[in-house]
């Protein structure tokens, strides 16, 4: 079925995929995904050039084209998913690279069916359109394993089948590492079931990265229980800033001055939720007690706030605070505009 050109451009084809499996750099591993996307941009051309000499149907050939092109572009994307080239800073090189296949991804289909189309034979005899698409399902299931896994795991709310997980990779989207207590995580917080965070493992990670603990901090405060804050091991700073997201959510000051808690963050949080600028008396430091205000009258757009509640700069200066980082003044100022300074 193939000419020799089409099989020497699939042999340079299988090379790119190779050195994508092997490259370690995601600067030059984006350049070369998009070399590769459009080296098969034309390679598919000659393919289908190929295809549209078949004794089939015009629509079987139309459908060999949908699947010769789909079975390619996404061999690409598996093989950049199990190889070293990462995804980059928030995921722009993987975001940037898909957009990119997916571009010439079309453009192969709607050259390959324009060539289909303006081919007059249409004999019908035996297809290959079987083989091809039990490739591109092998080839689908690979790439989105990970995705069915814990889609079937939160669906039935059961976080057993997160134990399916295959874990190889550490910066990639396939089979990555840690993929199985991202999906317990998941679950649990689907469920509101803080058993299942514990079944957490944090293999990859280290305390200050926790999943464990993230899931039960995320856990007690969905249902507001602050008992549960207190399952989080070896980070009291977690623990003390899981009493204080609940004190926030329900408006209680008297949980901000439970032991652990950032007391003057979790008044001056509950002051500004209620847009209510007596709060931030109760606020020691003084430097966050102005913030308070401050934040307060610009949300508020309140410059009445500002008069009522900030003293004289000779005042400030006693306090211990800079005039030229809080004033009357300036919050006059910034309230009018509506942001700081």
């Amino acid at each position: 079925m193939l000419s020799k050109t089409s099989k020497v451009l699939l042999g340079i084809y299988a090379f790119l995929l190779l050195v994508i499996l092997l490259t370690f750099s995601d600067s030059f591993g984006f350049f070369l995904l998009i070399i590769t996307g459009l080296f098969t941009l034309v390679m598919s051309i000659f393919i289908i050039n190929d295809v549209k000499k078949l004794k089939n149907s015009r629509s079987s050939r139309i459908f060999s084209v949908i699947l010769i092109s789909l079975i390619l572009y996404s061999t690409i994307m598996l093989f950049y998913g199990l190889g070293n080239i990462g995804v980059g800073e928030k995921g722009l090189v993987f975001s940037f690279s898909l957009l990119a296949l997916l571009i010439f991804l079309g453009l192969s289909l709607i050259i390959g069916i324009i060539l289909v189309i303006i081919n007059k034979n249409q004999i019908t005899e035996g297809e290959l359109n079987k083989i091809l698409s039990l490739i591109l399902v092998v080839i689908l299931v690979i790439l989105f394993y990970s995705s069915a896994v814990s889609g079937m795991a939160r669906l039935t709310d059961n976080p057993r089948f997160c134990s399916m997980h295959i874990e190889m990779k550490s910066n990639s989207f396939i089979f990555v590492k840690g993929m199985k207590d991202s999906c317990i995580f998941r679950v649990a917080l689907d469920t509101s079931n803080v058993g299942y965070c514990k079944q957490i493992k944090d293999t990859y990670v280290d305390i200050a990265n926790s999943q464990k603990n993230k899931c039960i901090l995320n856990v007690a405060r969905d249902l507001g229980d602050t008992s549960i804050c207190y399952q989080i091991t070896n980070d009291n700073q977690r623990q003390g800033d899981c009493v204080r997201y609940i004190a926030e959510n329900k408006g209680d000051l008297s949980i901000c001055e439970t032991s652990g808690v950032d007391r003057n963050l979790c008044y001056s949080n509950i002051a500004r939720d209620s847009s209510n600028p007596e709060l931030c008396k109760s606020i020691t430091f003084n430097q966050e007690k102005y913030h308070c205000f401050s934040i307060i009258a610009i949300d508020k757009r309140d410059p009445s706030i500002c008069e009522k509640y900030f003293p004289t700069d000779e005042i400030l200066i006693q306090e211990g605070v800079n005039p030229q980082d809080y004033s009357k003044t300036e919050c006059i100022n910034d309230a009018q505009k509506g942001y700081f300074n």
